[in-house]
């Protein structure tokens, strides 16, 4: 599945309307997205925009993690991102 809709989905729809986090929450999120697609489509040799939902995985994330040790609090972010994302996939609103 491509990544992009997934990704505007649970930016626009669910953080805001479903599970009602702050602005700042989403800023956080959004920021923490952001590098995690750059270290992403640098561990797959890929652009950006040819990432699909199918590459963000656990071993990816734990790959940051492992890599990133000063900025850990992202990994859980984008543990947390990737789960729904993969959620409203499956169950789109």
């Amino acid at each position: 599945m491509k990544l992009s809709p997934a990704i505007h989905q649970f930016f626009d729809r669910y953080l805001p309307h479903i599970k009602g986090v702050s602005e700042h929450t989403l800023k956080a999120y959004r920021d923490a997205f952001k590098l995690f697609l750059i270290f992403a489509a640098a561990y797959y040799r890929i652009k950006i925009r040819s990432l699909r939902l199918e590459h963000i995985t656990a071993q990816v994330i734990c790959r940051l993690g492992a890599s990133r040790a000063s900025i850990p609090c992202i990994v859980f972010d984008i543990l947390a991102l990737s789960t729904c994302l993969q959620e409203a996939s499956l169950h789109p609103m």
